[in-house]
């Protein structure tokens, strides 16, 4: 093991050992902080010194040792291995003390007549060798021992005597007289240990393991620079790294070893330092002299001087401990019992001072009481500082130690509606255990009206749809007296007629205008009812004003999410995508720099809905799995619906049908869909993955329930699901053109000329259902309305169909330029199927048609020519823009024209002109 950074130190030995060898009794101290490495010192120069002529006697000091009369003496001069002319003097000087005076207490001073002839003894010995005699953790020396060493100290100032003496830095503030003569002596030397450096640290770690860490920044500042602490943390990294090689500039490990160093220094130091030590543990922060005097009961001179030496053996930096591996030692070597009443008396020193309300909660949360006249008020005080500043976790931890205090009715109520908003904060599944009891609060009659709206809101959360109608239906006019209170019941009704419009019938007042109220609440109202007006079919330019001026004025907090949700719905129904966008991100992150999961949940979800009405499925999909991963399934409830449709949509668009599918299989939200306006955004994904799938019949159905649903609501508008249009989709690929061209022509109708996103998906869909010639102008409208907005896939998929419009009236240049640009869109979109499927159409117009047979007609033809050369019906009916049973029907006919039975046939009989 080297001794690493005392080569001073050493020296300074050097040079007592050479004097005291010329005949010049030398005295030296050795101090320094516990675990200073003085121990180590006395080691090192021992195995130097046994090497040579010399006697070395050596003894160490302890606590219990020091009620022994003369116990350092007897160690000193106890038989050694000494040189054979030497044996004989020492046993001799053992016997004169422990049998050549008389036994008594501790501090009875040794007899003249021993003295004398111990100093005899000791300078004949001299005059054979030189002799050293080396004491460790001389303050625990008995005094007997400490008066024999002074005498031996004057009266052998000639002999070739080197006496060491060591002891800790506080070790010095003990048996005075003996420090003074020491410092009177002619001799005396003292050396002072101080810690280590970086570099020196670094020395420790590569004796350990082989190599020496190339950031020695975080072990020198656990270790302080302690030689005892550095060892045991070396110790402690080297049995993590399993004998293998250490990873250099990681973290350093702390582990038993090094718990047990830091309890050492603690131990082998005062007891002012082990009591501070403990306090600076419990309070986690900087503590005055003062104030740990008051904590202690002590004089804040003895605080102030545990202090230092806690500095000095580099386990505190100021005033609070060096490092959290060293609180966490400290804390360990107490009881649960004992720390919490180290965290009781902590919280009401606290209290008594003056300090944070949060940093009394802490130490009251620690302890597990509240049981103080002080602590109710304490606690409700610091859980509203710690959710207005982000603390969720902290905030939980106080409310939950509030509800065991001795509350009223009225206080637990509030703690427990308090204690519900956060952890719906946190982790939404956790708040449905708070509930059950405010359920029965309001069946009691306990709860005032804006705690009864918050109830049904989180019931309504967590999909309890009967409990909230039942709470609605209780509801009474005599409830609603105030201003205030028909202020927040039209803010719920707003609420309700927009999101979970089947309830909203149950409210006990009919729908009126807000009640004449002010500020924010005002505000409120006002961002509620955009949406309500946007959804109820109105328009224009100061919907649109009114959403984002909110947006950019409202802060982030729980009150405001489902308003700033409306906000951001309502610029995206009014076709604002790019702007709903450009306010959502900030917004997002805010939500991930304070790290409240549900709301970042919330706002990825209406992120991933607006990247969908951008035409951007990949961003929605990543969107929408971040909103997935913030909550778990059950933490959602009925909102889920919002983000699974948002996912289970972008994978169809992007070709993942297999994902999509196992998404719908596993997340059922049949019950939801039918109750809530995020249930019409899960049918409408779910129809759109059936009709990519040809399941058209349970594709037309969900979009028919769609409409059903929004007619019912009072919610028909195209902005918010287009059924009609979806349902002419489907209903085009079963053949139904007439009853798809009154759908289209219908929501064309209702979008209006300032819905124009809409107004170009029902042209398109209006002009699929069309005659050919028809079709160009209808298209071409739709293609100028879908390119004024940032939307490339619906402006994909309306060139494409006036590609294949310009290709059935024989314009294939046309066709071929619309193609390009479709396939450029789709490519942006990365929409994997429209791609592929505009890329078969492009192939197939660029290749010569040869007739093969007379009796086939063109579209037989373009069928049979694809099926020759191994498309499957899908991937046909998808190139050609047809259904897959008209591709049947086709192929039938191929099959029975040309009298072949397989497709191997068929691509044979196409190859050659002489089968016709």
């Amino acid at each position: 093991m080297v001794f690493v950074e005392r080569d001073k130190e050493v020296m300074q030995w050097e040079e007592a050992r050479q004097a005291s060898a010329l005949g010049h009794c030398q005295v030296v101290l050795i101090d320094g902080p516990v675990g200073g490495g003085k121990t180590e010192l006395l080691h090192t120069v021992t195995e130097r010194v046994a090497r040579q002529d010399a006697v070395v006697l050596t003894a160490l000091g302890s606590a219990a040792g020091a009620l022994v009369p003369c116990g350092v003496l007897s160690q000193l001069f106890r038989p050694v291995q000494a040189p054979p002319d030497s044996t004989e003097t020492v046993s001799r000087m053992f016997d004169i003390v422990t049998s050549g005076w008389p036994r008594g207490a501790t501090d009875e001073p040794v007899p003249l007549q021993v003295l004398f002839e111990l100093s005899a003894h000791l300078l004949e010995l001299t005059t054979r060798h030189p002799v050293i005699m080396l004491v460790d953790d001389v303050q625990h020396a008995d005094p007997p021992s400490l008066h024999t060493l002074l005498f031996l100290m004057r009266r052998l100032r000639s002999a070739r005597l080197l006496i060491a003496l060591a002891e800790p830095e506080h070790g010095l503030r003990h048996n005075a007289i003996f420090r003074t003569e020491l410092l009177r002596h002619p001799g005396f030397r003292r050396i002072r240990l101080e810690p280590l450096s970086p570099e020196s640290v670094g020395l420790i770690m590569a004796e350990h393991l082989g190599t020496e860490p190339q950031d020695l920044r975080e072990y020198h500042a656990m270790s302080g620079g302690n030689p005892l602490l550095t060892r045991a943390l070396a110790d402690d990294l080297s049995v993590a790294a399993g004998g293998g090689d250490p990873v250099c500039g990681e973290e350093a490990v702390a582990g038993g070893s090094f718990t047990q160093a830091v309890l050492a220094c603690l131990h082998r130091g005062t007891a002012s330092m082990l009591a501070v030590a403990r306090t600076l543990a419990v309070f986690d922060d900087p503590c005055s002299p003062e104030t740990l005097g008051q904590f202690l009961d002590l004089p804040p001179t003895i605080t102030a001087q545990a202090l230092n030496d806690l500095s000095s053996a580099g386990l505190i930096i100021g005033e609070r401990l060096r490092h959290h591996t060293i609180r966490d030692a400290v804390l360990s070597d107490l009881t649960a019992t004992e720390r919490a009443d180290l965290h009781r008396r902590a919280a009401r020193l606290a209290h008594r001072l003056g300090d944070p309300v949060t940093r009394i909660a802490e130490h009251l949360v620690a302890a597990g009481h509240c049981d103080e006249s002080w602590a109710v008020a304490t606690l409700r005080a610091a859980a509203q500082t710690a959710i207005h500043d982000d603390q969720t976790k902290t905030t939980i931890k106080i409310l939950e130690l509030t509800l065991r205090a001795d509350l009223t009715g009225k206080e637990r109520l509030a703690v427990t509606m308090q204690l519900l908003r956060a952890d719906w904060r946190l982790n939404p599944a956790a708040s449905a255990r708070h509930l059950a009891p405010l359920v029965q609060a309001f069946e009691d009659g306990l709860l005032q009206l804006h705690q009864t709206i918050t109830l049904v809101k989180f019931l309504l959360w967590h999909g309890r749809l009967q409990e909230t109608a039942d709470i609605l239906d209780a509801l009474k006019p005599d409830d609603v007296t105030t201003p205030e209170a028909q202020a927040e019941l039209a803010l719920l009704e707003c609420w309700l007629a927009t999101t979970y419009p089947s309830l909203v019938g149950r409210l006990p007042l009919p729908a009126q205008n807000a009640p004449a109220v002010t500020g924010r609440l005002r505000t409120r109202i006002r961002a509620a009812e955009l949406l309500a007006e946007v959804l109820s079919g109105r328009t224009g330019a100061d919907l649109a004003h009114d959403a984002k001026q909110f947006l950019h004025q409202v802060p982030l907090e729980d009150s405001s999410l489902e308003l700033i949700e409306a906000g951001l719905s309502t610029l995206t129904y009014l076709d604002r995508a790019g702007t709903a966008a450009a306010l959502c991100d900030p917004l997002l992150k805010e939500a991930a720099k304070r790290a409240i999961p549900t709301w970042t949940a919330l706002l990825s979800a209406k992120r991933a809905q607006i990247a969908l009405r951008q035409g951007d499925p990949a961003g929605a999909a990543r969107h929408a799995r971040a909103a997935l991963s913030f909550v778990s399934a059950e933490g959602w409830g009925m909102t889920a619906a919002a983000p699974l449709a948002s996912l289970v949509l972008a994978l169809t668009i992007l070709g993942r049908q297999d994902e999509a599918g196992a998404l719908l299989l596993n997340r059922p939200m049949t019950e939801i869909a039918q109750n809530s306006r995020f249930g019409l955004h899960y049918l409408h994904a779910r129809g759109r993955h059936h009709l990519a799938v040809h399941r058209h019949h349970a594709a037309l159905a969900d979009f028919l329930n769609c409409g059903e649903l929004m007619t019912r609501w009072d919610l028909d508008l195209p902005a918010l699901i287009p059924w009609r249009s979806e349902a002419a989709t489907v209903l085009l690929r079963l053949g139904d053109r007439e009853q798809a061209a009154r759908l289209a022509g219908e929501q064309l109708a209702k979008a209006g000329p300032e819905w124009s996103r809409c107004r170009g998906v029902s042209l398109r869909v209006l002009a699929n259902a069309s005659s050919v010639e028809r079709r160009p102008p209808l298209l071409q409208e739709a293609i100028t309305i879908l390119g004024e907005h940032d939307d490339p896939l619906e402006l994909a998929h309306a060139c494409a169909d006036l590609a294949t419009a310009y290709q059935s009236l024989d314009d294939l240049d046309r066709s071929r330029q619309l193609l390009d640009r479709a396939v450029r869109l789709a490519d942006e979109c990365q929409a994997r199927p429209l791609r592929d499927a505009l890329k078969n159409q492009r192939s197939t117009q660029s290749e010569p048609f040869t007739e093969p047979c007379p009796t086939l007609s063109g579209a037989e033809l373009r069928v049979a020519t694809l099926a020759a050369e191994g498309r499957t019906n899908r991937e046909i009916s998808l190139a050609l823009f047809i259904t897959v049973s008209t591709v049947e029907q086709h192929l039938t006919r191929v099959y029975r024209k040309l009298k072949v039975r397989t497709r191997a046939d068929l691509r044979r009989h196409l190859s050659t002109t002489s089968s016709c």
